[in-house]
């Protein structure tokens, strides 16, 4: 008699739905397991950028392809010194070395000469990361060469010292197989007229007149554009990045000792979004 009288409890309970089951305190809930959801952290615009700005004071950018021996009489770089393109981020961070060619700008080829830091500050924009860098104006920064063309013997190897010498570099990160890697990369430098020579109205000098005062400074923007867009730059760049976070990974608030990041990216407000796991 109790077994049928269970059975026809059950058939009548049978006849509701879950959700009547639910609503009524007597029943008891099935208990079901809810898949771990990983939140973005987030880190104020206001934070980074400053502790990124401490950063960067005490860093440095050194840019030089001038070597005045000259090894190449022959060529259109005769007084190309490779290899002394020089970053280093932090105080203790691993000077890194770049390559960067001269311009030529027929018939001339332009190198920069020992063009130094003395500035630089990070900023966000857009979903981006803004870099402008300023550079000192104690020394002579670009260095001419005329070659193979009637005008140069009266040209010889002029050089020139510019005024408010900079380089804007805009960046938009994200997270791509566990790192921080970044693309859509855009450099522009940009200076004023120099006091040495920029505006001189020779007729010898009016190729380096006009190449000064713009398309000269728009090649570079295009040179350094490309390079920071090359797959082996931005590598590069990653790798070095990521062993810094490595090494301070506690100020991200990352347990663990391999750090793989599913997210990363700078939100409207300028905030830093990232995920790990």
């Amino acid at each position: 008699m109790k077994k049928i009288v269970l059975l026809i409890f059950v058939l009548f309970l049978g006849q509701f739905s879950q959700a009547q089951i639910v609503l009524n305190p007597n029943v008891a809930k099935k208990i079901i397991d809810k898949p771990k959801i990983n939140y973005l952290k987030k880190i104020d615009r206001g934070l980074w950028v400053t502790l990124l700005n401490a950063t960067l004071r005490q860093s440095y950018l050194k840019i030089n392809n001038f070597d005045a021996a000259g090894t190449d009489a022959s060529g259109n770089f005769q007084f190309y010194k490779p290899d002394d393109v020089k970053m280093r981020l932090g105080r203790n961070g691993v000077e890194t070395i770049f390559k960067l060619e001269p311009l030529r700008f027929e018939p001339l080829t332009v190198y920069f000469k020992n063009i130094n830091t003395n500035r630089a500050l990070v900023e966000a924009k857009n979903g981006k990361i803004q870099i402008s860098v300023g550079f000192e104006k104690e020394d002579v920064e670009i260095s001419v060469n005329c070659i193979r063309n009637i005008v140069c013997g009266g040209i010889g190897n002029p050089q020139f010292q510019v005024d408010d010498l900079s380089l804007n570099i805009e960046i938009e990160p994200y997270a791509e197989n566990g790192k921080i890697k970044y693309r859509n990369a855009v450099g522009k430098i940009s200076a004023n007229a120099g006091h040495d020579g920029f505006n001189f109205i020779f007729t010898q000098l009016e190729p380096l007149t006009r190449a000064m005062n713009g398309p000269l400074f728009d090649l570079f923007s295009g040179k350094i554009t490309e390079y920071l867009n090359t797959p082996e730059t931005i590598n590069d760049i990653s790798n070095k990045l990521m062993d810094g976070i490595t090494t301070n990974r506690a100020l991200l608030g990352i347990p663990n000792v391999e750090v793989y990041f599913t997210q990363f990216y700078i939100d409207n407000e300028g905030n830093l979004m990232y995920n790990v796991r």
